[in-house]
């Protein structure tokens, strides 16, 4: 932020638009859920098919977050979005009368745009807007959009009735989140002082690039997404197989669901708080337990007490996140004209890890033994807070002139 502009109201107002349009992006993902039985029996789609129409916007998210967020350094966040919301909103569209696979693809793909562009420039407009003591809360209220958009998908969409009602609300959301985000959003607070932006932007992804700790925040995110998407799509068939009833396993997911949420928004609050501003060590630990938390609570297979050990392990994995993509603010040799370039690629491993690690990384290793799937995320959630050491200390009390 511009040490010469003091914080206003409006950076809320900001923050919320970028949270609706995250909430928005991750229920036009995973409205289609809900109508698997549709999709592949009137429509005559194979499993594989409907499962890639699911993911195809985080396609859009490798291919497109970091020339999504370089295009912003150079071009502004609200004209990129402007560009993007245009074609995720004909995508949108799009469905709601495709009948066909590659329609269907095709729609799901420039859904992504919107979403993708806003998150990939969610660092961007967080640094430009609030001070570096309230990033790490910021932050974590953003990156909790992606769940509660995932948790509203599964709860409601199959009171729709039909998949193509179900895609005229979703058309009507994202013309909504689309308003909001230009009617609210600006580059940065009135008088602030815009970055150069004569740098190519090929040097800019190249300079962002040589910042060796961007690639360990690429590396937590990547353990995020592995230890999250891991339990998310697998713990609810998984707790079948041990006799639990599959509404039952259902309730046990969302608790993990939840979890993550809570300790997206709080979390890293609290881990700078027990830190004394300081984050790294207590990460090191909140990981760890974390990880052990997800293991033990398969390992238990009852619903309560699973349910509860998911719920802390989630939290844990949660509240990891905001403080990572907060240190990208403290990276030495960061400047204001990379945040956009460097929040891409911090978008980009994000679906990278999604798209490619559960699905087809760890379903052909770990077969049908779930044990080893659990094992998986309870890992990748240790290793993100091993991770962490690697990333430069975020303090709360910093003078603000190191922006």
């Amino acid at each position: 932020m511009d040490t010469m502009v003091k914080p206003t109201g409006k950076r809320w107002a900001v923050l919320t638009v970028i949270f609706i349009g995250c909430v928005v992006g991750s229920f036009s993902q995973f409205v289609t859920t809900a109508f698997g039985g549709y999709l592949m029996q009137d429509l005559g789609l194979s499993t594989s098919q409907f499962s890639a129409i699911t993911m195809c916007p985080m396609l859009t998210g490798i291919i497109f977050s970091i020339l999504a967020g370089t295009f912003a350094d150079k071009k502004g966040v609200r004209f990129s979005v402007f560009i993007a919301g245009l074609l995720g909103i004909a995508g949108a569209a799009l469905r709601i009368t495709a009948t066909s696979y590659p329609l269907l693809m095709l729609s799901s793909f420039l859904l992504g745009f919107l979403p993708v562009f806003i998150s990939a420039n969610s660092a961007k407009l967080i640094s430009e807007w609030f001070p570096k003591k309230e990033i790490s809360i910021a932050m974590g209220i953003f990156m909790a959009g992606g769940g509660a958009g995932n948790a509203i998908a599964q709860a409601i969409t199959a009171y729709f009735g039909t998949f193509r009602i179900a895609c005229i609300v979703t058309l009507f959301m994202m013309v909504i989140a689309y308003v909001l985000f230009l009617a609210v959003a600006t580059d940065r607070p009135k008088g602030a002082a815009p970055p150069p932006v004569d740098v190519p932007i090929s040097r800019t992804i190249g300079n962002v690039l040589k910042l060796k700790h961007i690639w360990v925040i690429g590396l937590t995110m990547i353990c995020f997404m592995v230890g999250n998407m891991t339990v998310s799509i697998f713990l609810t068939t998984a707790l079948t197989t041990k006799g639990i009833v599959v509404t039952t396993a259902g309730f046990v997911t969302s608790a993990f669901a939840v979890g993550v949420m809570i300790g997206t928004i709080f979390g890293g609050a609290v881990i700078l708080k027990i830190g004394k501003g300081k984050f790294r060590v207590p990460s090191l630990f909140v990981g760890i337990i974390g990880g052990i938390c997800i293991y033990v609570g398969w390992l238990l297979a009852t619903p309560i007490a699973t349910a509860l050990f998911m719920f802390i392990g989630a939290l844990c994995c949660g509240a990891l996140v905001p403080v990572s993509m907060s240190a990208m603010v403290y990276i030495p040799g960061m400047k204001p004209e990379y945040m956009g370039a460097a929040g891409g690629y911090a978008n980009t491993m994000r679906f990278l890890a999604a798209f490619v690690f559960p699905s087809y990384i760890i379903a052909p290793i770990a077969g049908s033994n779930f044990n080893i799937f659990m094992l998986f995320a309870a890992v990748a959630v240790a290793l993100f807070g091993v991770f962490t050491l690697g990333l430069p200390e975020v303090l709360n009390n910093q003078p603000e002139q190191e922006c």
